[in-house]
């Protein structure tokens, strides 16, 4: 019975922490997913910028090319 004593608050004291530490994590997720990213600027550059690209229209290759620099860009 000693034990049962020991291990109630010990896991109600960890499932606390635990909560507390997890508890604002939705709101950061989203404060990061409304900042400025690079991810949402190529989007923005890609879509305003190049526009609809139907498949095998030059507008489409200049997407793919658009992609390559990009990757180009990043690599080391």
């Amino acid at each position: 019975m000693n034990m049962l004593k020991i291990k109630l608050p010990s896991f109600l004291l960890a499932a606390e922490l635990l909560t507390a530490r997890t508890s604002d994590a939705p709101q950061k997720l989203i404060a990061r997913a409304m900042r400025d990213t690079p991810i949402f600027r190529d989007l923005r550059e890609l879509c305003d910028g190049i526009g609809g690209r139907p498949t095998g229209s030059t507008d489409a290759a200049k997407a793919i090319e658009w992609g390559a620099h990009k990757f180009r860009a990043i690599s080391y």
